[in-house]
């Protein structure tokens, strides 16, 4: 999905209690992480930079 980004920047999140995901964005910047969502769950979430070599719109 990231190498289909067309901007600069590409957010995802995912619940603090979902460990698999989590390792799948070892590589993005950790940037935030929001309760209420999901009462005892935070939401983490995370910034990627995609690397596409395209110029971005």
């Amino acid at each position: 999905m990231a190498a289909s980004c067309t901007t600069p920047k590409l957010f995802t999140s995912t619940n603090v209690s979902n460990q698999p995901m989590q390792r799948l964005l070892q590589k993005a910047s950790p940037a935030g992480l929001l309760h209420g969502l999901d009462e005892g769950d935070p939401e983490l979430f995370y910034l990627c930079r995609p690397q596409t070599g395209r110029p971005h719109l």
